[in-house]
């Protein structure tokens, strides 16, 4: 599969109370993102931080042109100042989670799902944003799915990221001539790391992608797609879009009996999604 490509299907947990909230009275679903710092990976947006402060001096030695150790130093920096740079902006991400697993005992044994969860799958070519756009190319019209990139804390710079070499290399030789002591990083250097698709390796068998969008202060002169946002009965912020329905079919977890099956179905063709196949799950695929 080419990267960033996502695959058909993907798969994203949660409970049966949340049905209510994701499926709309005007035949739209509602999608909702949380704040990154509130997700259930406490490295969550630091990690790729550490990984890099970690081994940093070593893969500078590794590189032998100065000015490529310059561009370098740049692009580490770039990283150790992150959570500043986020605040400097009012930049917040919000993440959405799926995975390919599909009615994965994994899932259901976590605590959002063990008590009457659910599994929605989706249709990746059927997922489109229905949300206004004022034309800048700050974050794209749609937010696209991003295949996140597990990582050993052991592991090497070079071995994490093997193109990121070639990819200052690259820069370089574009920027030839330029005084490094004026270099900042702009669009022109995109080192394909997105910070929020890199975990640690622990994470691996959840087989995660994930949509991204972003909170942005009303001070800020960046632009980004519009979102409602507001803090949950949890005290968890979230930011909810409603889209246009890719669901294609929910399935129970193993705490549902048969019944809830034609109970459901009934439930969903009386808000008109009447296409939405409901089935029991095994709870035994893919573990």
């Amino acid at each position: 599969m080419p990267e960033g490509k996502p695959p058909k299907f993907l798969y994203h947990y949660t409970t049966i109370k949340s049905l209510p909230y994701i499926f709309k009275e005007n035949g739209k679903v509602e999608f909702r993102f949380t704040d990154y710092r509130f997700l259930n990976d406490a490295e969550e947006g630091t990690f790729l931080k550490k990984f890099i402060e970690k081994n940093k001096a070593d893969y500078r030695k590794s590189l032998k042109e100065q000015d490529l150790k310059k561009l370098f130093d740049l692009f580490a920096d770039r990283f150790s100042r992150l959570e500043d740079r986020l605040r400097q902006n009012n930049y917040t991400p919000y993440i959405m989670s799926f995975t390919k697993c599909e009615d994965s005992m994994q899932f259901w044994r976590q605590d959002y799902a063990k008590d009457k969860g659910i599994c929605l799958k989706l249709s990746t070519s059927k997922f489109k944003f229905s949300t206004e756009y004022d034309g800048t190319d700050f974050e794209p019209k749609y937010p696209t799915f991003s295949q996140v990139r597990y990582i050993s804390s052991s592991d090497t710079i070079g071995k994490a990221f093997p193109k990121l070499k070639k990819d200052l290399s690259n820069f370089l030789k574009s920027k030839k001539g330029n005084c490094f002591d004026k270099l900042v990083f702009t669009k022109d250097f995109q080192p394909k790391i997105k910070v929020f698709s890199v975990k640690n390796k622990v994470w691996m068998s959840e087989d995660e992608w994930r949509l991204k969008i972003v909170r942005l202060g009303e001070d800020s002169t960046l632009h980004s797609i519009k979102a409602e946002y507001k803090t949950d009965e949890l005290g968890i912020p979230r930011a909810t879009i409603e889209i246009k329905n890719p669901i294609e079919e929910i399935i129970l977890g193993p705490t549902f009996s048969p019944q809830y099956v034609d109970s459901i179905k009934e439930w969903l063709n009386n808000r008109h999604f009447n296409d939405i196949n409901v089935r029991c799950g095994d709870g035994v695929l893919n573990w």
